[in-house]
């Protein structure tokens, strides 16, 4: 293994990655209600980067804690909180050179991030 493989390997992490949330008006206006809804089928390059991490391991234990900490929310009354927790059911940890990432510009949302973690 050359100096350049061996360099390439070690820029390598991994994402914690939830399907994208959309807000939808799911009334006229005069009656309207908010919701928010997510569609695990959205491409890749469209889910949002919740954490990221050094290894696969690291990634893969925030997972299961996050759909812990999510999991009594699918029960919730809150259509916002069951679709975080669906999110949460959905999350994935792939690879920063995963070619899917590619398709187009991810989107990091921080903000949104920590709040999904609980940070």
């Amino acid at each position: 293994m050359n100096l350049r493989h061996t360099a390439a390997l070690a820029l390598v992490g991994w994402y914690l990655m939830v399907p994208p949330t959309r807000w939808s008006i799911s009334a006229p206006p005069s009656v309207a209600r908010n919701s928010t809804t997510m569609d695990p089928s959205d491409p890749l390059s469209k889910w949002v980067v919740a954490a990221s991490f050094d290894s696969a391991s690291k990634c893969e234990h925030e997972k299961i804690t996050f759909w812990r900490r999510s999991e009594a929310d699918l029960d919730s009354v809150d259509p916002d909180k069951r679709v975080w927790a669906e999110a949460a059911r959905e999350a994935r940890c792939v690879s920063t050179d995963d070619p899917r990432l590619k398709e187009s510009r991810m989107k990091f949302r921080h903000a949104a991030a920590l709040e999904l973690l609980g940070g």
